[in-house]
């Protein structure tokens, strides 16, 4: 309650005085009260909006197959209170050069506008272009004790799906279905969070998913969303159900499904274990999985590969503790926003999660982050492009 009354305080307090600020410069042109409705318009609609996070949340849960329509009003509030913010600032710091040095200028200020300009020109391209702009990465990872059978054998790693915001988008995932295909891999892993949080976002995805195997297998784990821990239960049996529902689902897609247990992977006389831990995070990210319960039956095995859908899990539990070679993850989207190009990578998700976005390893030890193929929270990624990671393990 205190965290959502600090962020209901703030975002309101940036509404209205942004602007409160705004409208004082554009007064004079305002001078028609259908003018000054249509202006505060928006203030209004979204102090109501963040009102209704709140206390709506019995309706949210019931009309829920309507995340897709709350996401695009939050897309919406960042693209044009940012671009508010980024006038307001450079505008104020016009105003105190002006004050400073006694004597007019406009360049700050048109150094605000240019920036909000730009800014909704990444809203909308991140929006309408780079969501859906699937990239295929080929990575290397070198195993130390990889048999010879194994040598080149390829894993098709994907994340993220969050078909619940997707607004049944079949075609947009048979599109990445068929990316994964042509690859050729052989085997597919998918390191959690399928849904939102309800069983039935993966309703109607059933013939997008209907061409997709590989001839090891396809193994996927659950993500913080696959538990339905951030919406409201009328009770713990029905929250149960629809985890049954979901697992139920993910298997019924085709995916041999890892709960805290162990998949021998057999190729000629050699065999490696991939184990799936059920979620573990930091707080406030749930943590269900417990990796010595996981790794049971992966005594022996040449070598050992983890699906754990948190990045922080490799540095608290795996690296220089457990003979796990490589460690396949998610959950990051990297923010969704950032720089991903010529060699360059930052995000603010960097701040979070140590490992954030592609292979790191320490020692004879690797991680894999794979930043997703769907999206949460905004439907927009600027910067950073959905992806399918295609791991060609070779011997160190």
């Amino acid at each position: 309650m205190r965290m959502y009354l600090a962020v209901l305080i703030f975002s309101l307090t940036l509404i209205w005085g942004l602007d409160y600020y705004i409208y004082n410069q554009l007064k004079q042109k305002l001078n028609r009260i259908t003018k000054k409705a249509l202006f505060w318009f928006i203030s209004v609609f979204y102090t109501l909006f963040f009102l209704g996070i709140k206390f709506g949340g019995d309706l949210m849960h019931e009309y829920h197959q309507y995340i897709w329509l709350f996401s695009w009003f939050i897309w919406a509030f960042y693209m044009i209170y940012v671009a508010k913010f980024n006038y307001f600032l450079f505008d104020l710091i016009n105003k105190l050069v002006c004050k400073i040095h006694k004597r007019k200028t406009r360049i700050f200020t048109y150094i605000g506008i240019s920036l909000a300009a730009i800014n909704i020109f990444l809203f909308l391209y991140g929006a309408l272009v780079t969501r859906f702009d699937v990239q295929v990465k080929t990575v290397e990872v070198k195993i130390k004790d990889l048999p010879e059978s194994f040598e080149g054998f390829t894993i098709a790693q994907i994340a993220d799906l969050h078909l619940g915001t997707m607004n049944q988008n079949y075609d947009y995932i048979k599109k990445v279905n068929q990316l994964i295909m042509d690859q050729k891999p052989d085997m597919i892993a998918m390191a959690g969070d399928m849904v939102n949080n309800y069983d039935d976002e993966i309703d109607g995805y059933e013939e997008s998913f209907s061409t997709l195997h590989a001839p090891y297998g396809m193994y996927a784990i659950l993500g913080n969303h696959d538990y339905g821990d951030y919406c409201q239960w009328e009770s713990d049996s029905a929250k149960k159900a629809n985890l049954t529902g979901i697992e139920d689902d993910i298997r019924r897609l085709g995916f041999t499904l890892l709960l805290d247990s162990t998949a021998i992977i057999h190729k000629d006389s050699s065999s490696f274990a991939l184990i799936g831990l059920e979620n573990w995070g930091h707080p406030p990210f749930p943590r269900y999985g417990n990796l010595q319960n996981a790794k049971k039956g992966s005594q022996g095995q040449a070598f050992k590969i983890l699906l754990s859908h948190d990045p922080n899990h490799w540095e608290a539990e795996v690296v220089g503790k457990e003979d796990i070679d490589l460690v396949l993850a998610g959950h990051t989207h990297g923010m969704q926003m950032g720089i991903d190009c010529c060699g360059i990578k930052f995000s603010v998700s960097q701040f979070i999660f140590k490992q954030w976005n592609g292979l790191y390893q320490i020692g004879d030890q690797s991680i894999y982050v794979n930043i997703g193929i769907g999206y949460i929270g905004i439907p927009c990624r600027i910067g950073i492009k959905p992806e399918i990671t295609i791991l060609k393990l070779t011997k160190k």
